[in-house]
């Protein structure tokens, strides 16, 4: 990971991330907004494509989950069919790793991170508005 310093938060949305690139093959996201960025609350979203992407992350929530939405529908992450670490398990140990792809992958992530970043995704300043 490119980033010299590595915080709680930037840990949560590099994992998102990462699903949002294994669904849509690419982050080329534009319109990015923040409604809340402190360091306990973080809220923005933008778009891929025409696809609205929503996040939240509460640390001080009793309820100990996040939701990312896209278009309105909450991504489960208790669902199978959106858990990524069976699907990397399951291609190590049946040799049929993408090593292209998933280098790919990380070079996506990476980039889009270093973009939040820079807008405090990773620190516990509030920042506001369109970005």
């Amino acid at each position: 990971m490119a980033h010299s310093k590595t915080t709680y938060s930037i840990n949560l949305v590099y994992h998102d991330l990462s699903i949002l690139y294994y669904l849509f093959g690419h982050l080329n996201y534009t319109g990015l907004v923040f409604s809340a960025n402190t360091f306990n609350y973080k809220e923005f979203e933008f778009l891929l494509g025409t696809t609205k992407v929503a996040f939240l992350y509460d640390r001080l929530s009793q309820q100990r989950d996040k939701k990312i939405s896209i278009n309105g529908q909450v991504i489960d992450y208790n669902n199978p069919s959106n858990d990524a670490v069976t699907d990397m398990l399951r291609s190590v140990l049946s040799e049929t790793v993408d090593f292209d792809r998933n280098r790919s992958m990380c070079l996506s992530v990476d980039t889009a991170l270093d973009k939040l970043t820079r807008w405090g995704v990773g620190n516990d300043r509030d920042y506001r508005g369109l970005h």
